[in-house]
């Protein structure tokens, strides 16, 4: 509580001691009387800003010191503390302004800022103007006091209501972020459902598009693969192809082997090439019958190519990407079907 009140050079008062005594007490007298100028030097010497229009007429200074006892557990005594302002119970504030508007405050004789001062008066006096009666019709002041009342007591509450709030406002951010209302949510599960039947229907496998690449770049070289098979079977298979010569060869050689052992070897030789060379020749005659384009192939090839290409567009950039998207939009409705495995990728049914 406030136990003293020095003023001096304050507006109408050049010098005045209020000694205040517990309980209640009560300031009264005339229009003019000098009440306003108490409460103005009380709110001066709390930290409330002032100007030198408050200092007496005819004066360069004014002055107004308070003396307060208060209990050590004050919280005003723990903001002490953390100044390194000691202090007893007893707490004596001083201010003073001067006519250039230069303003010193000290508590317990320490200099402080009308920042510190405020940090400590702040727990010290409430003041309340004509209007402030309004105060405590507001919800959050009427906490405030209700917190102030019950003390300690009420920390632990508080942690507890805190939390719960806390988990109040995760639930409402989880349901908000489902659609808000529930025509949104089912809006939603829609377009997840939709989403899931479109890849579905594409059903794209890990490792599937480069095989698709591969055989789309054979399909479109397929004029001159078959060209170049032709070509290499004539030049083997035909009348005066390789494969005669390579046989005539054997044959002349054959007449002089007896001759020398290293015309025999190389006759043994040639016969090894003769039997290489007709089996390749061989191979390029079935690839000669077999190898010709397929215009169904490659029209199927391309539209396969398309599907998996629009599902990389619209779901993340890669298969990889759309078949995680896939799984994210069944467990947003909560649905499941069975998988298969390939390439170390899960995906459904079986590729088109």
């Amino acid at each position: 509580m406030i136990e003293k009140l020095s003023i001096k050079n304050v507006a109408l008062i050049d010098s005045a001691e209020i000694e205040f005594s517990s309980g209640l007490n009560v300031l009264s007298g005339e229009t003019g009387a000098g009440k306003s100028v108490i409460l103005d030097s009380i709110n001066f010497v709390l930290g409330a800003k002032a100007d030198k229009t408050m200092i007496r007429h005819g004066e360069t200074e004014c002055f107004v010191r308070a003396v307060f006892r208060i209990p050590e557990t004050s919280e005003a005594i723990k903001a002490l503390e953390e100044m390194d302002i000691e202090s007893d119970g007893l707490v004596v504030v001083s201010r003073k302004l001067n006519d250039v508007g230069k303003s010193s405050i000290k508590i317990n004789g320490v200099p402080v800022s009308a920042t510190m001062l405020r940090q400590v008066t702040s727990h010290l006096v409430d003041v309340h103007g004509q209007s402030e009666h309004f105060y405590l019709l507001k919800e959050a002041n009427q906490l405030k006091v209700l917190d102030k009342a019950v003390g300690a007591e009420a920390t632990s509450l508080k942690a507890e209501i805190a939390k719960h709030r806390g988990d109040r406002r995760e639930l409402i951010e989880k349901i908000r972020s489902l659609g808000g209302d529930e025509a949104e949510r089912e809006r939603k599960i829609d377009v997840f459902r939709f989403q899931i039947e479109e890849i579905e229907r594409v059903n794209p496998v890990d490792g599937e598009e480069e095989e698709l690449l591969a055989k789309q770049n054979k399909l479109n070289h397929m004029e001159r693969i078959v060209e170049a098979v032709q070509l290499a079977s004539s030049y083997l298979n035909d009348e005066r192809g390789a494969l005669n010569a390579i046989a005539e060869a054997k044959r002349a050689i054959g007449g002089i082997s007896k001759y020398d052992g290293a015309y025999d070897e190389l006759c043994e030789r040639l016969e090894s090439l003769r039997v290489d060379a007709e089996d390749i020749g061989e191979t390029l005659s079935d690839l000669e019958q077999s190898t010709y384009y397929d215009e169904e192939e490659a029209n199927a090839v391309d539209s396969r190519l398309d599907a998996l290409k629009m599902i990389k567009r619209k779901y993340g950039g890669s298969i990889e990407a759309a078949l995680a998207f896939f799984a994210i939009c069944q467990r947003g409705i909560g649905a499941s079907s069975p998988l298969r495995r390939r390439g170390g990728k899960v995906f459904e049914g079986t590729p088109s």
